[in-house]
């Protein structure tokens, strides 16, 4: 989610920078999934569509299909997403709860397990066997 990053990570997909322009609450809120804050949901999306094109631009030598597979099913890569989520929304003074941003990260792995079937005809093949 750091900015610099994702506009690095755009510019080699041919997508438009990040722009950012959030005015953070004086007061912690109470996050509710059904009142996120335009700007707050779309940095979130592109986020996602960061992930989706660092694995489609690559994919076959960033690593390995049975690495990217791990990946998907790490508790440990499930963890940071989930901690990062939270940081996200603490620095833009919203609480959430570690069962909610648990719910937010297993969508966003979902959302990169399709990228990568699609991507990964031979993955594709084996996670359709399961």
């Amino acid at each position: 989610m750091y900015i610099p990053i994702s506009n690095e990570i755009r510019k080699s997909s041919g997508l438009p920078k990040i722009r950012f322009e959030f005015i953070i609450p004086t007061e912690t809120q109470d996050f509710h999934p059904d009142h996120i804050p335009e700007q707050i949901r779309n940095r979130i999306n592109a986020w996602i569509e960061d992930m989706h094109s660092v694995i489609q631009l690559e994919a076959s030598s960033l690593i390995t299909e049975r690495s990217l597979r791990l990946i998907i099913y790490d508790t440990h890569i499930r963890e940071f997403i989930t901690l990062t989520l939270i940081f996200f929304f603490e620095e833009l003074r919203y609480s959430i709860s570690n069962s909610t941003a648990e719910s937010y990260t297993d969508f966003i792995l979902k959302e990169l397990e399709k990228t990568l079937k699609y991507i990964l005809p031979e993955l594709r093949r084996e996670w359709t066997d399961e």
